[in-house]
């Protein structure tokens, strides 16, 4: 039982999750059709994405790149460039996988140069550009990949839907680390740090990169969901059963309970008439102020069912990603790194982070409104 109760404990969205779920049961009865109609497609390409992720991960494939980024010796230089290497890859590794990757690396590097006075500024810009540059594509973060899935739309017509919040938000990220960096940018890192070499098996690092562009290829619509998930869970069976055990199932849990949730709350019809009333029209504000609440992902489940148009939500939902700490849950890995390391500067962390996520906030929140 002591096992059982610390796993929820550790699990905190997925304990919301589920009791979320199992309340929503009792106020609308499952039935046959609630079933059935659930995102299922949605929760299937979401355990490819993270399963082959969490290879990519293991296997060390962004290896080479945290090599170059090492050797840079000027230590705005090297953090604009993390930065911005964040927010790119982000679009493409999710913003979770990228803020995992680099972050760590990000303090390894500045502890070891002994520049940690940049140290939590650099980490909060990094989650900023996570956040925000997994706006740029459908599997940049969860929600995308769902309300894409809603939306019917092409790859091309998405990227460019919303290619306007991605440049301005680059723009806002380089002209914080500029302001950062104000009168220090001929501070230099004179030693180079060993990030290590491992770079794991190159027969797996090519199994996985060919699996991660089947799994893109599938989100874009090139092959269908069910043939593409029995040959997925075939090859693993066969060349890589272990990666089952390090797939994060709390998180594919939490989702389909916030589909459970989801689907209950809008097979209610009173409760469905009066979001639809407070929802409808209002999505954008909608999905930016739940997300500051319950995060970003489980918002965009909640409300879809209940807007009038996606536009609106996808943005509320992307924007609603900055704020505070649980907005989106790729925050709390920034969060877990940098504490894991310096458990006793939690408060000093959050405040910063709360700072520069209300300023994002407010400045790229506002400029939104120019678009809807």
């Amino acid at each position: 039982m002591s096992k059982i109760g610390a796993f929820f404990k550790k699990e905190a969205m997925f304990t919301i999750a589920l009791a979320a779920a199992l309340l929503s049961m009792l106020i609308t009865p499952p039935t046959g059709e609630m079933v059935v109609n659930l995102n299922w497609s949605t929760l299937v390409v979401l355990f490819m994405l993270f399963t082959v992720l969490e290879g990519m991960k293991r296997e060390n494939l962004l290896q080479p790149i945290v090599n170059i980024v090492s050797s840079i010796r000027g230590t705005f230089a090297l953090s604009m460039t993390l930065i911005i290497i964040v927010f790119i890859l982000s679009m493409f590794i999710t913003n979770d996988v990228a803020l995992l990757t680099f972050v760590p690396i990000t303090i390894l590097i500045l502890k070891t140069a002994q520049k940690e006075k940049f140290l939590i500024p650099v980490v909060v810009l990094e989650t900023i550009a996570a956040n925000l540059g997994s706006m740029g594509t459908p599997f940049g973060n969860p929600q995308n990949l769902f309300l894409y899935q809603k939306m019917g739309t092409s790859f091309g017509e998405f990227t460019l839907f919303m290619l306007p919040l991605v440049l301005i938000s680059l723009v806002l990220l380089v002209g914080a680390t500029l302001f950062l960096f104000k009168g220090k940018m001929k501070d230099e890192i004179i030693l180079r740090p060993d990030c290590g070499s491992n770079i794991g098996d190159k027969s797996m690092r090519m199994f996985y990169l060919c699996l991660f562009i089947v799994v893109l290829m599938t989100i874009l619509g090139a092959f269908p969901v069910p043939s593409i998930f029995i040959m997925f869970v075939a090859m693993l069976l066969c060349f890589d059963r272990k990666i089952f055990k390090i797939v994060d199932w709390p998180l594919l849990g939490t989702f389909l309970c916030f589909f459970i949730f989801s689907s209950s709350i809008s097979g209610n019809e009173k409760i469905a008439n009066m979001l639809s009333k407070v929802v409808a029209g209002n999505e954008y504000a909608a999905g930016l102020l739940l997300s500051q609440v319950i995060s970003n992902v489980p918002a965009a489940i909640l409300l879809e069912p209940f807007a009038e148009g996606y536009k609106g939500l996808l943005y509320g939902v992307d924007v609603g990603g900055l704020g505070t700490i649980v907005a989106s849950l790729a925050s709390l890995i920034s969060f877990r790194c940098y504490t894991k390391e310096y458990p006793k500067k939690k408060g000093e962390f959050m405040k910063i982070f709360t700072i520069y996520n209300l300023a994002f906030l407010v400045a790229l929140g506002a400029i939104t409104l120019l678009f809807l």
